[in-house]
């Protein structure tokens, strides 16, 4: 396609005018991939210096795509030998006895990766053995979801950073996500001091606070063709949308469906509203709250005909569901996506949809807890399959790495507070290979009194703005701190907002101040907090040393994990993070060779989480425990030996 030339041509004149490395920032189905192998074909037909082999980096849940793109784009050649470093393959790789002397894993076996034509790996592969891989002068290293890097303080950004690739190719839909740091610490891996600046520095001019001049300034500095010093470049940052550059695809409508509230629903809403002026609940847990009842004021698994249509009754998105959306699918045989991130709410629709429209088994979910394995399996069964069929998915565990051009409507039932996630959801459906007209549904449920004050129309005004804005220059597409005030305000009312302090508790900080809130309550029991450095911090962010007048006492290292408005589930990378800091801090500090192990966050811990730190005897604390940090500190100091 024209767009797609034009990206294989930039990455083409980008490699060939010497410049270190790109960001390919395409909007989600606009073919990156396509493009990238479209180049490396290239790539290996121009090679003259020995043909040094290409290093891909990707998610595991997108390795079987590459070597599907391989095999149908450019044929099982097309690439040359790949070595596969992950999952079995990786064992093939090792040195026995060999080990990393900096984090104590066994090495592999650099020779092997040298006489690749291409290497396909995972970013946690790559953080595990980053020095292995650093002994490799690749020619090419491609990112894949490059956002998994965004964190400058983590172990996989600053593995990137170690390698030392002739040219960098950095593939993401979303190169701004929770701040403008996400773009700095992007471009620090893709072409280190291109902005002539620190973080620090860069925060400070193209922060919170800055002008929307000054971040369109920043644009241009992204998007168009570069000047350093005597020689001119192409733009570092090629980012095209599917509405500017697609006219092949299908119609896409976007359908807000606005629906007055049951008086059932409108009372639990207002029982809420009044709990929070009176001043009983606290607002973060009151917006929680509202959250909560607009998506259903009473769910429960249905037991009886009656209860199934008590539940569609209750619920205003309910019956925007069912009688509006999924019965005329049925009725045309349509397949249909349903994102919706509360657990209990997926286990609930499964048996509605099964219940109602009388099939063999309940829908397929995919959430956090679904295996990479029974992924490729549900994606090949959703898009293998005919007629009618529903899939039930949370928004943060589908929202990349998967087509489903099978379904042509996708349904938000749980609005994310991320325009982008929200978009990149939608894409699993809008993408290239999609032949049928596509429509994405925002059930909106409105209050009969309050209107334009509900809850679901406030969110909804707010995402589509950020939505706009974020298209016209470089903004973070997730709401701020100032936003959430703005929307609390909204739809308590000023004065109330006004006088509520719980926005400066852990939910609306920033991560860096989220790390210095966890230290302060560890100092408040006694122990001596110890930042990490920001980079090569080995999977630890706080060290805790008890305090000299409990000798006897362990000391602790601790890995901290924000979530904007203690929303969302944090999984097992926070316990393997600790996991691997005991290795590498005990080596370098005696007292640190049997530390507590912990992880914090505001938001709650997958189950995945749960038993691996159960099984390596780590620590959580999260949202239910997490005011009373102290004193869980305090309790630890009290009992030394256990």
């Amino acid at each position: 396609m024209p767009h797609q030339v034009d990206g294989i041509s930039w990455l083409r004149h980008s490699f060939l005018s010497g410049m270190p490395g790109v960001l390919l920032a395409d909007d989600m189905g606009l073919g990156k991939t396509f493009q990238v192998l479209a180049f490396l074909h290239w790539i290996r037909g121009a090679q003259d210096d020995g043909r040094r082999p290409v290093l891909i980096v990707a998610p595991k849940k997108l390795l079987d795509n590459w070597l599907e793109e391989v095999a149908d784009r450019i044929g099982p050649q097309g690439l040359g030998r790949p070595v596969l470093a992950y999952d079995e393959h990786l064992g093939r790789l090792k040195v026995p006895g060999a080990v990393d002397t900096q984090l104590g894993q066994q090495v592999l076996d650099v020779s092997t990766l040298r006489e690749a034509d291409w290497v396909l790996t995972t970013y946690e592969t790559l953080r595990d053995y980053h020095a292995s891989f650093a002994k490799v002068r690749f020619r090419i290293a491609v990112y894949d979801e490059a956002q998994k890097m965004k964190s400058m303080a983590s172990l996989i950004n600053n593995a990137a950073k170690s390698q030392q690739p002739d040219f960098t190719i950095l593939m993401t839909g979303t190169p701004i996500e929770n701040s403008v740091m996400d773009l700095w610490t992007l471009l620090d891996v893709a072409w280190p001091g291109y902005l002539g600046m620190s973080g620090k520095d860069f925060a400070r001019e193209f922060g919170h606070d800055a002008s929307p001049d000054k971040m369109s300034e920043l644009k241009s500095r992204l998007v168009d063709p570069a000047q350093v010093g005597e020689r001119s470049c192409t733009p570092l940052m090629l980012r095209r949308f599917k509405s500017g550059v697609l006219t092949g695809l299908p119609l896409k409508t976007v359908k807000p469906w606005r629906i007055r509230m049951s008086p059932a629903q409108a009372t639990a809403y207002d029982e809420v509203l009044e709990s929070q002026r009176s001043r009983r609940v606290p607002a973060l847990q009151a917006l929680q709250a509202l959250r909560q009842v607009t998506f259903h004021p009473a769910l429960r698994m249905p037991g009886s005909q009656a209860d199934h249509d008590r539940l569609i009754a209750t619920s205003a998105r309910f019956e925007i569901l069912f009688k509006d959306i999924l019965d005329p699918a049925y009725q045309k045989g349509e397949r249909v996506l349903v994102f919706v991130d509360l657990r209990e709410g997926q286990r609930v629709l499964a048996e509605m949809i099964r219940h109602r429209y009388r099939l063999r088994r309940h829908p397929q979910s995919i959430n956090g807890d679904t295996s990479t394995k029974a992924l490729k399996t549900i994606k090949s069964e959703f898009q293998g399959g005919q007629g009618f069929e529903v899939l039930l998915l949370g928004p943060r565990s589908a929202g990349f790495g998967l087509t489903l051009t099978a379904a042509n409507q996708v349904v938000h039932m749980n609005r994310w507070w991320n325009p982008a996630v929200e978009d990149q959801c939608s894409d699993r459906i809008y993408r290239l290979g999609q032949n049928k007209p596509v429509t994405i549904h925002l059930p909106i449920a409105v209050h009969p009194e309050l209107g334009d004050n509900s809850f679901d129309v406030v969110l909804d005004s707010m995402l589509t703005r950020k939505r706009t804005l974020s298209q016209e220059i470089v903004v973070p597409t997730t709401m701020t701190e100032e936003d959430f005030r703005n929307m609390f305000a909204t739809l308590v009312g000023a004065s109330a907002a006004r006088h509520d302090s719980e926005f400066r508790a852990t939910d609306t900080m920033g991560w860096k101040d989220f790390e210095a809130w966890t230290a302060s309550q560890f100092a408040a029991a006694g122990y001596q907090p110890n930042t990490t450095p920001g980079s090569h911090d080995g999977g630890a962010d706080i060290i805790l040393r008890p305090p000299s007048k409990t000798p006897n006492a362990r000391p602790i290292i601790c890995q901290c994990k924000h979530r904007a408005l203690g929303d969302g589930f944090v999984d097992e990378e926070a316990v393997t993070d600790v996991l691997r800091a005991r290795s590498a801090y005990g080596l370098l500090y005696p007292w640190l060779r049997q530390p507590r192990l912990m992880a914090v966050t505001n938001g709650r811990f997958s189950l995945t989480a749960v038993s691996l730190a159960r099984e390596n005897d780590v620590t959580l604390v999260d949202a239910p425990q997490i005011d009373g940090l102290t004193s869980i500190a305090r309790d630890l100091l009290a009992r030394p030996g256990a």
